[in-house]
């Protein structure tokens, strides 16, 4: 049984709509995001409930670190495949000390933490529920490395298709807007106010924007705001025939309705600059932090199908952190 949690826009028709991912239950609580893959020999993932083992990480202060090289213990139902980036922000359970946002991925690409001068701190508002929390919009703090020369440019580079996959509960934003995920420029090489190749962004907390090659392509009523922890799965698959379902976003396993058309051109590749940045929070070129909690933070190369989805969601509801069972 899936907990209550933020509102969702339900669309006619359901998740069935979406060649590329088939139906899934609804449910209250996290985000999950299903973007295009660079995998050209499938538009569904090729597993939907294996999960491989991984050492767990070393955890800041208020608990153990996310775990190390893929999913949690064997029985996990969040499946490794097509993983490329995986923060479970579960490395302390209140206060600053942990340096770093581990990757429980393989080959792992850990984000440096700027607290923001108090801005941002662990929380952890239940058990199996840790994360980043921002206590003001518009302010400092994000986690954010480069990835220049990582597994970010060798999977992602000319992608396609991929998954985003996040959890967060967000209460406000900056008229510049937040960034809950983002691959991007930083300000010493931006040169336009948007430098998201790949990202989502929230000018304030009614409304979801997902950034493809720079360009704003797909526009959604936000999930969360004061409704509270929502799962999300935004998927992205410039593959697919029909305009519309190039970009689609899931939340708590139901398709959500877009506010206009969606703008991502036939077959259009991911292209990644040598000089961008992983950043969880925002994207680096104003202080521009969203006001509310980042709980978990997913990228995969390949688009989750209607089992994954319902499987993920499930699990993510019920513990965003890296122990399982909670």
């Amino acid at each position: 049984m899936l907990a209550a949690g933020c509102i969702l826009d339900r669309a006619g028709g359901g998740p069935t709509d979406d060649p590329s991912s088939t139906s899934a239950t609804s449910g209250g609580g996290s985000i999950t995001i299903a973007v295009v893959s660079n995998d050209a020999s499938s538009t569904t993932d090729a597993s939907s409930t294996s999960s491989s083992s991984g050492m767990g990480g070393m955890g800041g202060a208020g608990g153990m670190g996310g775990a190390g090289g893929g999913g949690g213990p064997p029985g996990d139902p969040l499946s490794d495949a097509g993983l490329v980036l995986r923060y479970f922000l579960d490395e302390a359970s209140m206060g600053t000390a942990p340096t770093d946002a581990l990757d429980a991925a393989p080959n792992p690409l850990n984000l440096p933490i700027d607290y923001g001068a108090g801005n941002l701190s662990y929380s952890e508002v239940a058990a199996g529920q840790r994360g980043l929390t921002w206590a003001t919009a518009g302010g400092q703090g994000v986690a954010a490395a480069s990835f220049l020369n990582t597994k970010v440019i060798t999977d992602m580079g000319g992608a396609q298709r991929a998954t985003i996959e996040l959890v967060a509960d967000i209460d406000g934003a900056m008229s510049m807007g937040a960034r809950p995920f983002s691959l991007g420029k930083t300000a010493a090489t931006c040169v336009s106010p948007i430098c998201d190749e790949l990202g989502l962004r929230h000018p304030d907390a009614s409304e979801l924007q997902l950034f493809f090659n720079n360009n704003q392509v797909a526009v959604w009523d936000a999930p969360w705001g004061l409704q509270g922890r929502c799962v999300i799965h935004v998927v992205l698959n410039s593959t697919a025939g029909a305009e519309a379902n190039r970009a689609r976003l899931y939340v708590n396993g139901v398709l959500a309705t877009a506010k206009g058309a969606i703008s991502v051109g036939a077959n259009e590749t991911l292209a990644l600059s040598m000089d961008g940045t992983v950043s969880l929070g925002h994207a680096l070129t104003t202080p521009n932090s969203p006001a509310g909690t980042i709980h978990y933070a997913a990228l995969y190369r390949v688009p989750f199908n209607a089992t994954r989805i319902t499987a993920h969601t499930a699990r993510l509801l019920t513990s965003d952190d890296a122990t399982w069972p909670p």
